[in-house]
């Protein structure tokens, strides 16, 4: 398979990500090799860039699934008003303090790990608000980079996981300020099939693309409410998992469309409604993510079957440490 270019991508969805985890744990169990052995490139965003950050650190998936269960109910944790205030307060201000998830990162990614210390090539979308244009941090796998390997693992986290309305925006320490990566690109396959063609310079040919999904919802509105059908309160709750499964959805057949059966969508199937992104149920998670790793266990292991070429890093002796 030394002809083939492996991507990993992984969408974004708050706690859901916890259902990625689960299905590399189990794959990386079962095979005995490391995520980040496999695939020559990995794609994440929002939750799924802090998994792609913890692979490329050389964190086992085990070690990140523990992670989102010990670490998920303080990240997402809610005062303990009343849920009519609570609701009135997350009008104003974001749902979640970045305090609880700046420390769990810290933790999780280290310190001081940068980027560029990444075992393998990473891809992580953002959106800068400064300059309104989304924005991908990349490891130093290419000359022209020059920069965002600087940057620390768990700053890139923050970045791509301020989600609006759940999160604060993220300041980072150079100065420029980030939302989530959902915003544009919360299913990464896209992304990083054109970095590998257009930037790692394989054939689009030679691509096989692995997409973990969060969680997808059998979810109908049957016969609209009056909230559902007038105006921003009827649909401020349910509007930002709407947007993002949309997104990862409409990217995924696009890319099925391209790639083929080079292409597989990997999706724990949840509730018949909306699983919001901070929804803190990891047994529930786990279950789905199981059974669907369960289901697609044969596909899945030929994707750990590849070694992923090696990943030459690019970085500048003049640039800072």
């Amino acid at each position: 398979m030394s002809n083939t270019t492996q991507v990993l991508s992984l969408d974004g969805g708050g706690f859901r990500g916890l259902s990625q985890a689960v299905v590399l744990a189990m794959m990386e169990e079962r095979t005995g090799r490391k995520t980040a052995d496999c695939f020559d490139l990995i794609a994440g965003t929002s939750t799924g860039g802090i998994l792609a950050l913890a692979l490329g650190k050389g964190i086992p998936a085990q070690k990140i699934v523990d992670f989102y269960v010990s670490d998920g109910k303080s990240i997402f944790s809610t005062t303990q008003t009343g849920k009519f205030l609570r609701w009135i307060k997350w009008w104003v201000c974001s749902k979640h303090s970045a305090h609880n998830l700046s420390s769990a990162l810290r933790a999780c990614l280290g310190e001081e790990a940068l980027l560029g210390d990444s075992c393998t090539r990473l891809v992580i979308p953002a959106f800068e608000l400064g300059l309104r244009k989304p924005y991908l941090f990349k490891t130093d796998h290419d000359s022209r980079y020059e920069t965002d390997w600087t940057h620390k693992m768990w700053e890139v986290a923050m970045a791509t996981s301020a989600a609006p309305t759940y999160f604060p925006y993220y300041k980072s320490s150079w100065g420029s300020c980030y939302a989530d990566g959902g915003l544009w690109a919360n299913n990464p396959s896209i992304v990083g099939a054109v970095e590998a063609i257009k930037i790692m310079g394989r054939p689009s040919e030679s691509l096989r693309i692995l997409n973990l999904g969060n969680g997808c919802s059998d979810f109908a509105c049957g016969k609209p409410s009056w909230a559902k059908k007038f105006g921003v309160a009827g649909w401020a709750k349910d509007i930002p998992e709407l947007l993002m499964d949309a997104s990862a959805v409409s990217v995924a057949s696009t890319s099925a469309l391209l790639w083929g059966d080079k292409f597989l969508r990997v999706e724990p199937k949840l509730t018949n409604r909306l699983c919001p992104l901070d929804h803190y149920d990891p047994d529930a998670l786990r279950s789905h993510a199981l059974e669907s790793a369960r289901l697609n266990s044969e596909a899945l292991r030929s994707f750990f079957e590849h070694t992923a070429a090696p990943y030459l890093k690019m970085r500048r002796a003049s640039q800072p440490h």
